[in-house]
C-alpha cells in the first residue's frame, strides 16, 4: 500500500518543522544575590556580580570617561584566621602579572589590614607594593563571616573588558600569608568581567558554550544525513515511476 504524494509531502514539511524543536537550548535565568546586600558603612554601587566560585561577589561603579573604578570584593563563609585578594591582570589572563588587593584579619589586634602587591611569579610572597595604575581608599572590614575589600582605582579612559582573578587561603602563625588550595575551584577563580554590562565569561563557560554548539551542530548533520536525505533519495528512486506523483517527488527530492 503507498500512501499518497499529498500524505507524503506534508509528513516530510512536518519534520522540516520539527527538526529546530531538536536544536533547542534553553538556559535558566541566575538571580542575582548580590542586589539586595546593604553595606554597613553606607556605600552603594551601580552593579554586582555573582562570582561563580568560593562564594565571592563583586560590586562596582565605573566611569568610562575617567576610567574610575570604586569597587568592593566581598567574600562570604570564610573564616577570620584567612585573607582574601581580588585582582586585575592588564596584560594577560592568570595569576602572573595581576595587580591585587588583599586583606586579613590581625590575628593579635583584631584589626584589618589592606594592602595592595604585584604578582610575578607562581610562588609569590604577596608582599605590600604598588601597583601599575593608582589605588586610593583602600580598606578592609570582617563581619559575620564576611571578609570585604573596599579601594578605588583609576585605568585609563575608555577601558570595557578586563581580566580579573580572586582568591583566599589560611593565614600562617605570625600574620603570614599561607599557600591557596591548588585545586578544586580554587583554580577556577580567574574570568573576563565586562563593566558595562556586568558579565562574567570564565574559562569554563567558553567550553561548555563550544561543547554545545558542537552538540547542536552534530545532531543537525544527523538528522539531515540520516533522515532527510535518505527520504530525497527514495523519492526519486521509486516515487518518479507513478505518473500520478509526477513532479511531487522532484520537489520532494529538492527539499
Amino acid at each position: 500500500m503507498f500512501l499518497s504524494s499529498r500524505t507524503i509531502f506534508v509528513g516530510l514539511c512536518f519534520l522540516f518543522v520539527l527538526a529546530p524543536c531538536f536544536t533547542r537550548a534553553t538556559t535558566n535565568e541566575v538571580q542575582v544575590s548580590c542586589d539586595s546586600h546593604n553595606f554597613n558603612n553606607g556605600k552603594h554601587f551601580r552593579s554586582c556580580v555573582d562570582l561563580p566560585v568560593l562564594d565571592s561577589f563583586l560590586h562596582y561603579s565605573y566611569v568610562r570617561e575617567t576610567g574610575v573604578l570604586e569597587v568592593a570584593y566581598r567574600h562570604t563563609n570564610i573564616e577570620s584566621s584567612s585573607w582574601i585578594a581580588w585582582g586585575i591582570n592588564p596584560t594577560s589572563k592568570g595569576m602572573i602579572g595581576a595587580q591585587t588587593l588583599l586583606a586579613y584579619r590581625n590575628s593579635t589586634s583584631g584589626f584589618m589590614r589592606a594592602y595592595t602587591s604585584s604578582i610575578n611569579g607562581y610562588t609569590p610572597m604577596l608582599q605590600e607594593g604598588p601597583l601599575s595604575f593608582r589605588v586610593t581608599q583602600l580598606s578592609a572590614e570582617y563581619l559575620n563571616r564576611e571578609m570585604t575589600i573596599f579601594a578605588t582605582m583609576v585605568w585609563p579612559s575608555n577601558t570595557t573588558v578586563v581580566n580579573h582573578l580572586w582568591q583566599d587561603g589560611p593565614l600562617k602563625e605570625g600574620d603570614r600569608l599561607g599557600m591557596h588550595a591548588m585545586s578544586g575551584n580554587h583554580l577556577k577563580s580567574m574570568a573576563n568581567l565586562d563593566l558595562l554590562s556586568g558579565q562574567v565569561m570564565t574559562t569554563k563557560a567558553a567550553n561548555d558554550n563550544m561543547l554545545l554548539v558542537k552538540s547542536i551542530h552534530g545532531l543537525v548533520n544527523a538528522v539531515c544525513w540520516g533522515i532527510f536525505i535518505p527520504i530525497g533519495v527514495m523519492a526519486a528512486r521509486y516515487m518518479r515511476t507513478y505518473k500520478g506523483l509526477d513532479p511531487t517527488w522532484f520537489y520532494i527530492l529538492i527539499l
